[in-house]
Parts: C-alpha cells; sequence; structure tokens
C-alpha cells in the first residue's frame, strides 16, 4: 500500500531516539516506500461514509482510503476517589514500593514512579515495564518491602531493522553514537543519551549481545559514565 506519514516533527521519533536515529528510521522508512510529510498537522478528514482525503495545516489534501491516528493516551483514573493525583496528567503518585497509600498499589500506565537511578519521577508506558511493577507490587503486598529497581527496557521492528532500547531518557545533553548509522540496509550502532556524565538510556541495532551487557550494569548500578562511552568498550567483559 501507499503510506503517508504526517507528523509535526522535523524527524521521526526524534523526541525519544535524537534526530540522527531518528533520521536512520525516515531513510529506511523512505526506501520501503513510505512519503513523510514532516512540520506539518492534520486539520481535516473528508468523506461521505468512508475517508476520501485528509487536509494539512499547511492546506495541502491527500487522499486516503485510511487513516491512523497517533494521538497519545491518558490515563483513566477517574474513578478513584480520595487519592491526590498528578495534576500533570492524572496518573498516580506511588513511591519506591509503588505503594500508593496503606495497602493501595498501583502499577503501569497509570504509576508515577520515582525512578531510583535517576532520582527522578517518571511515568512509562511500556508493557514490560508493567510486568516489572507488577511483580515488586505483589511481593509488596506480602510486606516483603521490596523497592522497585527495574531497569525500563523496549524495542520496535520497523520493516528490517530490530531497535532495543534500555534504561530511560525524557531529555538528554548529548547523544554518543558508537558504530555505523549511515548503511540503511545494516546499520550497528549504540547510541547513548547522557545527561550530564550518566548514561540515561542506550539504543542499539545489532548490537543485542552488548545491550544485554548494558542493562544488567544498569541494574547493578555500575553503568559507565559519558566520558566512558566515547570510546569503543568490550561491553562483554564489563559484566
Amino acid at each position: 500500500v501507499s503510506v503517508t506519514v504526517i507528523s509535526p516533527d522535523s524527524v521521526p521519533f526524534e523526541s525519544i531516539l535524537g534526530p540522527q536515529v531518528g533520521r536512520l528510521f525516515q531513510r529506511v522508512h523512505e526506501s520501503n516506500g513510505v512519503t513523510f510529510k514532516l512540520g506539518q498537522k492534520l486539520k481535516q478528514v473528508s468523506g461521505e461514509n468512508a475517508v476520501s482525503s485528509v487536509t494539512t495545516d499547511s492546506g495541502e489534501e491527500l487522499p486516503a482510503d485510511l487513516v491512523v491516528i497517533g494521538i497519545g493516551v491518558k490515563p483513566v483514573t477517574d474513578y478513584l476517589q480520595q487519592i491526590k493525583l498528578n495534576p500533570d496528567d492524572s496518573s498516580v503518585p506511588v513511591d519506591e514500593y509503588l505503594q500508593v497509600s496503606e495497602g493501595l498499589y498501583a502499577a503501569g500506565d497509570i504509576a508515577t514512579f520515582p525512578d531510583w537511578r535517576s532520582e527522578e519521577t517518571v511515568r512509562i508506558e511500556h508493557w514490560q515495564l508493567a510486568a516489572q511493577h507488577g511483580r515488586v507490587a505483589a511481593r509488596n503486598m506480602l510486606n516483603q518491602q521490596v523497592p522497585f529497581r527495574g531497569v525500563p527496557f523496549f524495542w520496535t521492528g520497523q520493516f528490517n531493522l530490530k531497535l532495543r532500547y534500555v534504561g530511560h531518557a525524557k531529555q538528554w545533553d548529548e547523544v554518543v553514537i558508537d558504530g555505523d548509522l549511515e548503511d540503511i540496509k545494516n546499520p550497528k550502532f549504540l547510541a547513548f543519551y547522557c545527561q550530564g556524565d550518566r548514561v540515561a538510556a542506550v539504543a542499539g541495532i545489532n548490537r543485542d549481545a552488548d545491550i544485554a551487557m548494558i542493562s544488567e550494569l544498569m541494574r547493578l548500578g555500575k553503568m559507565l559514565g559519558a566520558d566512558a562511552v566515547r570510546e569503543p568498550i568490550d561491553w562483554q567483559s564489563k559484566c
């Protein structure tokens, strides 16, 4: 099928992966026939009984048989009573034990929790993290007093690329690249998202074993700093 992506971003996935990795994915999609209309928003969907076209805020009209709209999600928490919700996104604040209040716990997408690595409060919409949360919350319901020390992880498969991402970075000072992002058929790299001297997250393609070692170092609190990752590292020897 013919696919056109309309996005207000200047580069796909820029807010999550940064411009360098985002441009790699854009080139891969374009090489497979996907067209991008960046820096634009969807203004109107037209058609009688079925969609026939869409119009962007720049006034461009595009024919369409099917429209998929990604507008984000909001936690459904308005049924909760006597709980002070996060005013920014209606999420449920929890402590390091995923406890809301005495005898009450929250996990997964609705929970804003303290990130033990960054000491910031975060809410992460990954199914894998929800599973980590659930296990820890269950143990604490059994009075085991286990603080949450999981490391977030997600992956995406797009055409021939399989990207793995470990850690969490809402923002960063710089992205350090180890490897090659130019070969769209077989890229091989690690991207380190650094905040000061701390590596907050790492994304990679065709470096799965290294990502596994990095994840373990993060879990152990032994991840190397930003200065160290500027040089090639044998990650297999670090665990």
